[in-house]
């Protein structure tokens, strides 16, 4: 089978929007490569420079991959994305699309490319990223997730995750009862589980949760992710120690209140996918609605925000 490569070059703001577009046109495949997120990288020891292509060292705009199977459907997909994306850049994110490129690529080509960009990463103090194929040796103590680009949509490396990540290495304890509002990959919800937690992982779309179940049983921890189709935390009744949402901003707004409800007295919410200049509008929801602002971490344009539920 051939597959119809797009390269999709947006400014930092769009990245988000236009991976989404390309999940919602039935890609088979998506890669996010953002140089800010690898030259932080770089600068914190995480990465070496000569290990990269240099476009992936250098430059404000990121590129968002997308794969397409060539079947006689594809001109329809490919007009769908299309209109999504000039929606997106006239009306929602002006101007944030900066180019878009096409390729033919062949099966065994395409599954050796999503391996020459996917490498362990670590985050914070013990996690430690991986692709399926990697054989790494851990460190003591080590925390591994592991994932297949092939079969997942994110890898868990962009900045938004990452910062989630951190956070819950630090606030999660043995036997904590999280909700993860649109899990994706289930990336989160599997470190969760491995930190010792017990998670329901929701998302509203149907290919998410098959992927975070595959994940989860790739992880062997199937047993403490609970993963399922809903909308939000809408028909969850059971009390939980924290809720996390890597959405978008203006969805993390629906989120808050509904958080408020799930969780126990003095109990965590945790949300990322928010853009820095948007920190002020969440930090008034969640006073509006009686959370405590605990702590905000940065990495560029992007932040994720603890709080805690008062009594």
């Amino acid at each position: 089978m051939n597959w119809q490569e797009i390269i999709i070059e947006s400014a930092p703001e769009g990245v988000e929007a236009v991976a989404n577009i390309a999940d919602e046109v039935g890609a088979g495949g998506v890669a996010i490569e953002d140089p800010q997120m690898v030259i932080n990288k770089i600068k914190e020891g995480s990465w070496d420079a000569y290990e990269l292509p240099e476009y992936l060292t250098q430059g404000e705009n990121a590129f968002v991959r997308l794969y397409l199977p060539v079947y006689e459907n594809l001109p329809r997909r490919l007009e769908d994305m299309k209109q999504r994306l000039d929606y997106l850049n006239t009306y929602l994110l002006p101007g944030c699309i900066k180019n878009i490129s096409y390729a033919t690529v062949k099966e065994e080509d395409w599954a050796e490319n999503w391996k020459a960009y996917y490498k362990p990463v670590r985050v914070g103090r013990s996690i430690l990223i991986k692709p399926s194929w990697e054989e790494v040796i851990p460190a003591p103590g080590d925390i591994i997730v592991e994932l297949d680009p092939g079969m997942a949509f994110g890898t868990g490396t962009h900045a938004t995750t990452v910062l989630c990540l951190e956070f819950l290495e630090d606030i999660i304890r043995e036997g904590h009862k999280v909700y993860d509002v649109g899990t994706g990959s289930g990336i989160l919800a599997i470190t969760g589980a491995k930190l010792g937690a017990e998670v329901v992982s929701i998302d509203i779309d149907e290919v998410a949760v098959r992927v975070a179940r595959e994940n989860a049983a790739l992880n062997g921890v199937a047993a403490k992710v609970e993963v399922k189709l809903g909308d939000l935390l809408a028909g969850e009744t059971e009390p939980a120690d924290i809720v996390v949402a890597n959405i978008v901003a203006d969805v993390i707004k629906e989120v808050i209140p509904q958080a408020k409800e799930k969780l126990k007295d003095s109990g965590l919410l945790l949300v990322s996918g928010i853009f820095v200049e948007r920190l002020p509008d969440i930090y008034r929801w969640l006073e509006e609605n009686g959370f405590k602002h605990r702590k905000t971490r940065e990495s560029g344009d992007w932040a994720a925000v603890l709080a805690v539920k008062e009594a």
